[in-house]
């Protein structure tokens, strides 16, 4: 069986698209109980949208947060490293002149 890239036994992308497939599935399925122009998908897409303005409009916290991450990117997350790094060094360090050291 032939092997289509990344490690052997790795199938997390696969989930992500039946995932991604049966949203879209399910989208499809709302658009065809909707009448107006386009496809399926869109005009389901189109109604889910709607749904979560309502949700924006009405306060809901968690779609103000989903909006401001759509707009404008989720924020940076900052990493508090310390410690002590104890890495061994080898090897022939010399010391090279510059003109500063005249």
């Amino acid at each position: 069986m032939a092997e289509r890239g990344g490690q052997a036994g790795n199938n997390n992308a696969g989930k992500g698209r039946e995932w991604r497939d049966a949203v879209r599935y399910e989208l499809a399925r709302i658009g065809r109980e909707i009448e107006g122009d386009g496809s399926a998908y869109q005009k389901g897409l189109r109604d889910c949208a709607k749904e979560f303005i309502k949700a924006v409009r009405a306060g809901e916290a968690w779609a103000l947060k989903e909006l401001g991450d759509r707009e404008d990117g989720k924020a940076a997350q900052s990493i508090d490293l310390s410690g002590e790094v104890n890495i061994p060094v080898s090897g022939t360090v010399r010391h090279v002149k510059s003109k500063n050291d005249e």
